[in-house]
């Protein structure tokens, strides 16, 4: 039979292996957010990237479209250009919204993975400083 000074130094070891698990089950899904967070950034990437070209497709379609009809109407095209550019600006703006939105929700992301490997790290610490306490709590 153990002696009660032997059963404390067994149940301070079980603990502190099981803190060990913990944090090594705590390590996979802190892994997993980071790699959701990663995912995210590449979406919002491509997501801008694709609504900055239908908005760019779009306005050459529509300024296309207008001078063929004023081509066909005889009137002549360069007699518009102001107001193409004004569109062309237009869409600019449009496509710099686009790109801000975007680097707006990359920055959160960001901060996501900071934060995430902020926790990883004081999830390291107190493991250690636990083990620690445990190595002493058995001598």
């Amino acid at each position: 039979m153990a002696t009660d000074n032997e059963r404390k130094t067994l149940e301070k070891g079980l603990s502190a292996f099981g803190g060990g698990l913990n944090f090594i089950d705590a390590g996979k899904r802190s892994s997993d957010r980071l790699n959701a967070h990663r995912r995210k950034i590449v979406e919002i990437r491509e997501d801008a990237e694709y609504e900055e070209d239908g908005i760019r497709r779009d306005a050459a379609r529509e300024e296309g479209e207008a001078r063929a009809r004023a081509g066909a109407s005889g009137v002549k095209t360069s007699s518009f250009d102001d107001a193409f550019l004004s569109e062309a600006l237009e869409t600019e703006r449009e496509a710099a919204m686009i790109r801000h939105r975007a680097r707006r929700g990359i920055s959160d992301a960001y901060d996501g993975i900071r934060e995430e490997r902020r926790k990883k790290r004081s999830a390291s610490r107190k493991l250690f400083l636990d083990g620690i306490g445990g190595i002493i709590g058995m001598l």
